[in-house]
C-alpha cells in the first residue's frame, strides 16, 4: 500500500503514468530492511541469522547501487568538462 502511494502520488502530480522499474526495485529493496526491523521491534519477532543475512545483503545492494550511480555521474561530469558543448553561431541553440 505504501509503495503504491509512494509511486502514484508523484505520478499524479507530474501527470506521468510510466513506472520506472529501477526506482521500483530500489524502493522494494529498501523496504525489506525496514519491514524486518519493524517486525523485530513492534511484533517482538526473533532476529535470526537468516534475517541478519537478508538485512545485510539488502543494505549492501542499496549502497552498491548508490555508489554506482555516484561513479557514473562523476564520470559523466568529467567527460562533459573535457568536451564542452558546441553552440551554433546563428541562433545560439545547442547542437547536442
Amino acid at each position: 500500500m505504501v509503495a503504491t502511494l509512494f509511486c502514484a502520488v508523484p505520478m499524479i502530480i507530474n501527470g506521468d503514468f510510466q513506472v520506472d522499474c529501477c526506482l521500483a526495485g530500489i524502493v522494494t529493496s529498501l523496504l525489506v530492511p525496514v519491514r524486518q526491523v519493524s517486525a523485530v521491534i513492534f511484533l517482538r519477532e526473533g532476529f535470526n541469522a537468516e534475517k541478519g543475512m537478508a538485512l545485510t545483503l539488502c543494505l549492501w545492494g542499496f549502497a552498491s547501487h548508490l555508489y554506482g550511480r555516484y561513479r557514473a555521474g562523476s564520470e559523466k561530469q568529467d567527460t562533459d568538462d573535457r568536451n564542452p558543448q558546441q553552440f551554433e553561431h546563428g541562433n545560439g541553440n545547442n547542437l547536442a
